[in-house]
Parts: C-alpha cells; structure tokens; sequence
C-alpha cells in the first residue's frame, strides 16, 4: 500500500522529483554556478562585461576630470603666487591693510541695565591663515589622488601576464599601512608609483601647509603722492636785530642741548627750516610731506691758538687784571678781564668785529682758565680759542610731518633735508648786530663756579655734558662752542626770524604717508612654488600612468562578494 502510494506520488508530482534532484550532490561546476546571483543586466555592464581588454573601471580621483582640475588649480595657485611676489617687489606690497585690528560694541537693554558686548577681530588671522587653509586644500586633494594609486596598484599586479604575488595583490592593502612609512613598503614592492606619490602627499601636507603660513607679512612702507602746500611764514633778516629779547633763545637751547627737550618746531639739529602746510584735509594725521624750502645756518671754525701776549695789571697779590692778545688767520683781537681769588674757573668771551674781508670778518674769541696764585698771570691751564663764524642760506627738499596734540598744540618733525643747489654764504643784513648781541646778555649764579656771559654758561654747561672731568680740554671746548653757536642762530631764526604769512599761495608739494603693506615673503614663495611645480609634474605622470597601466577592475569592487569575484572562473573558486 505504502509502496503504491509513494510510486503514484511520484508520477503525478513532477516538481517534487524536481526537488529531489536539486538535494542531490553536485559536481564543483555546478555548485559554481549556483553561488552566481540572478541579476539582469543593463546596457552599461553588458559593453563593460563584454570589453575584457578595451574600457576599465578607473578610481574616481584618477578620472580624467578629477585630474585635470588638479593641474587647473596648481596652475592657479602658482600663477598667484608668482603674480603676487612680482607685485609685492615692485609696488612696495601689494595690498594696503587699514587697519590691523577691527572691533565693535553691541549694546543690548535690559530690564534695568544695558550689557555691553566687545568683539575683537585681529585681520592677521587672514593672511596667516587663509594661505594655509588653501593649500591644506591643496593637500588634501592630491592625498584623495595618492590614495586611489595606492589602491589600484594591487589591481594592476594581478593583469600581469605572468602573474604576481600574493602578497603583492590579493593580500596587500595600503590603507592599512601607515601614511608615513607606507612609500617605503611602496617601494620595497618596486612600486614607484605609490611610493613617490605617498611622498608628496607628506611633503605638501606637513612642510608646505604650515610654511604657507608665513607667506605673506605686514610691514609699514610710504607711499608717494602730489599735494598742494602753502609757506605759513616767511624770513625777514631785520627781525634779528638790537630789539631781539636773548633770554627766550638761550632758555630754549639750553632745554633742548643740555637737558634734551624736544626741538623748536622746524630746527632740527643744524638748520632752521622755513614753515610750510598741506592743504586742509589734504592729507592724514603724521603724513609726510615733502616741499622746496630753504634752511639758515651759521657756524664757526675754530682755532686753538698757540701763540699769544699777556699781561698782568695786579691790584694785590691774589688778584689783577688781565689782558689776552693775539692773531688768528690775519685777523687781531684783545680781551682784559679781572681775576680774583674768589673765583676758580675763568671763561672770557668778546667779539672781533673790525676784521678784514680776507680774514673772513669777524671773531668770536675766548679764553679759559683756572686761578692759581702762583702763576704768573695768576692763570693756570690756559687755552685761547678763536673762531671766525660763517652764515649759509641753502635751498632743498624739506619732509615733515605735523601732528596735533591733544591741547591742539602742532608737533612738528623733520624727517630729512636733501640739498637741491649751491647754499647762500652771504651775510645776513645785521650780522654784527647778532655776533655782538650773542655775547651781551650775563647771568650771575650764586652756586656756579665761574662768571659768564649767557652763551658762555651754554657752552660750559655743554662741555660738562660730554665729559665731566674734562670739559675745559680745549678741544671739547671748541667743538661746544661750534654746536651752541649754530643752536643759538637757529633759534633765533625760528622764534624770531620768521614772520607769519597768512594766505599766501599754494605750490606743488609731495606727500609720504605711511601706509601698512601686506608684502609676499620672497623665499617662501620660492619654497611654495617649488612645491607645485612638483605636484603638476606628479599629476602629470599619474595622468599617463592611470591611462597605460590598466588593471583586472572592469568595475567598482563593493564589499566583500565583490571583491570575492575576483576569483571567479580561476582554480582558486573550490577553495573560496
């Protein structure tokens, strides 16, 4: 019963003969060609199932596309900085920064109070960090391109007619190797390809990125330009005459030789400058402007003078008069003067107004010396010094800027003088009235150790400035004498030689205003320019090198069944 039952079941269930058949054992090609997937093929993987020798997968990174926008953005990149390092070279930088910190306040109301918050916005994070985000850009880029050679190189080994090693294809993965020793195990395997490109993407992500950062600085440059400016005074010769008050000029040279004060506006440390100012508005705060103006001096040369008469007229044995007489450079002069014990340093100053026109006309003449009653003149340490004085009037090039304090008081500061024609030695009008009016003011101080004229003390006070110890050595002596007569002319000049000019017509000035640049740093940019040359040679080769080295891929492996079917139809399939 049970036997028929089983036989008509199996000749009236075809399907369950149908599945005994598939439990049975197989042979291996068939069991093959189960693991196959049922899947319906589009046109694309057909023409790519079909071409085992034309059109291959290629990374994404190594596609024509990709590549050539790297070579577009190197050139870029090299292009601008190139372009820039020119720039910065000729034009003194090639942008102006205004301002190197911007900040703000917001107000914000409360229920009974207002809050205040300050923001604060240092602009050189942009150009210390924008170059370094860019080329870590940059980097990552040509990482993203090394990475898919790195990939690909297994693949290529494995379409080599002679077949590779397993341990250079089916069992190599560089992504498991460490980026900085993965171009040694690169080229231990002689793939040149990989390792040379593992090698740049270090060199562009840990040298060249952080030194981007240093290509570009501030540095403060002046910038030329044309403005008007008018004279705001003019010299008139009279005004340094016998009404002249002497004290103010010498006040002010002492506050600015000895005790180092700031100048009177338009001296500097040689010449008296006539005044001039840009046009309101014109020009910024501290702008330096440049115009033709003229400049007075005067100076000595001085002579220490060897060879010379006295006499002593005594009154007792501790005191006298005594008379100084001699010659220099043809040109005669006399001095007398009383000595007595009570005083230790004596310091005669006189002038020589009678002197010919060959003997330069005029002598500024002093003697000093310290009382000693065993001499002869009851003077030891003697020295005479003569000086013939000379005046100069030279046109130039004057830069100044003014600035305004906060009292509204003008500051004015000569930057420089450049000479612009032969300078003027002619006399000024009243110059013996000067020479004689230098030496006609005396100041008595009870603790001061000698008794002298105004300009003598100057000239004393001086000399002790440059050396304490030695200041009547005749040669410091001469040299003070020298600077606090040209001292002494230019503040005379300045106070009251200069007479106001309101209004007067405006001329053609130039002004320098300093300005913050940005400026390229030349040998960085080399540096980073070296850089992307050689990353668009490496792109180039990997161009070439992804368009003739094919490999097994025909198309984009996806998990592990995929990478699996690299093994298929080959004898490796039993043991899979």
């Amino acid at each position: 019963m049970d036997n028929q039952y089983a036989s008509h079941t199996a000749s009236h269930n075809p399907q369950g003969q149908q599945d005994q058949t598939q439990l049975s054992p197989a042979s291996p090609e068939v069991q093959s060609a189960s693991l196959k997937p049922e899947h319906t093929y589009t046109e694309t993987e057909t023409q790519i199932e079909r071409s085992s020798t034309g059109n291959r997968w290629l990374y994404k990174p190594l596609r024509l596309r990709y590549l050539l926008a790297f070579v577009a953005i190197d050139i870029v990149l090299l292009v601008i900085v190139m372009s820039l390092t020119v720039l910065s070279g000729k034009n003194q930088g090639f942008v102006s920064i205004p301002s190197q910190n911007i900040s703000t306040t917001t107000t914000l109301a409360a229920n009974d109070r207002s809050i205040d918050f300050s923001f604060s916005f240092e602009i050189g994070v942009l150009w210390t960090s924008l170059p370094s985000f860019v080329f870590s850009l940059f980097a990552a880029y040509w990482g993203w391109i090394a990475a898919a050679v790195s990939d690909r190189q297994p693949f290529i080994d494995l379409r080599k007619p002679g077949g590779a090693d397993a341990r250079q294809t089916v069992l190599l993965d560089y992504r498991f190797v460490p980026i900085f020793w993965r171009w040694v195990a690169a080229f231990k395997r002689s793939h040149a390809a990989v390792g040379s490109t593992v090698l740049l993407t270090l060199a562009l992500t840990y040298l060249m990125q952080p030194l981007s950062a240093r290509l570009f600085a501030p540095q403060s440059v002046l910038l030329p330009g044309e403005v008007p400016v008018s004279f705001t005074a003019e010299y008139e010769e009279t005004r340094i005459g016998a009404n002249m008050d002497w004290r103010p000029i010498m006040s002010a040279v002492s506050a600015t030789k000895l005790y180092n004060g700031g100048r009177i506006a338009w001296t500097d440390n040689q010449y008296a400058y006539r005044p001039f100012r840009a046009v309101a508005g014109a020009v910024d705060v501290n702008a330096r402007v440049a115009a033709n103006t003229t400049a007075y001096a005067a100076y000595l040369n001085c002579e220490v003078i060897p060879h010379y008469k006295m006499g002593l007229n005594r009154r007792d044995s501790l005191s006298g008069t005594v008379t100084v007489a001699g010659t220099d450079r043809g040109c005669d002069f006399e001095q007398d003067f009383a000595v007595i014990s009570s005083q230790e340093i004596y310091f005669k100053t006189t002038t020589q107004l009678q002197c010919s026109a060959d003997a330069y006309y005029s002598r500024l003449v002093f003697t000093v010396g310290t009382f000693s009653s065993s001499a002869q003149y009851l003077l030891a340490n003697i020295s005479v010094i003569s000086c013939a004085t000379g005046y100069r009037v030279q046109p130039g090039v004057l830069t100044a800027s003014v600035a305004l304090a906060s009292d509204g008081t003008e500051s004015t500061t000569i930057h420089s003088f450049q000479q612009t024609g032969e300078p003027d030695t002619e006399r000024p009008v009243l110059w013996r009235v000067f020479e004689d009016g230098i030496l006609s003011t005396t100041a008595w101080s009870q603790g001061a150790e000698w008794t002298t004229t105004d300009f003598g003390s100057l000239i004393l006070y001086h000399a002790q400035k440059r050396s304490f110890g030695g200041f009547l050595n005749p040669d410091i002596l001469k040299s003070s004498i020298s600077d606090m007569f040209t001292s002494v002319y230019m503040m005379a000049v300045a106070v009251n030689g200069m007479r106001p000019t309101p209004g007067a017509a405006s001329f053609s000035g130039s002004v320098v205003t300093p300005t913050t640049r940005l400026f390229v740093v030349p040998w960085v940019a080399y540096v980073v320019a070296v850089f992307l040359v050689l990353a668009l040679g490496f792109a180039v080769f990997v161009l070439v090198h992804a368009q003739t080295s094919h490999c097994i891929l025909a198309e984009e492996p996806r998990g592990l069944l995929s990478l699996a079917g690299l093994l298929e139809d080959s004898s490796l399939a039993g043991a899979a």
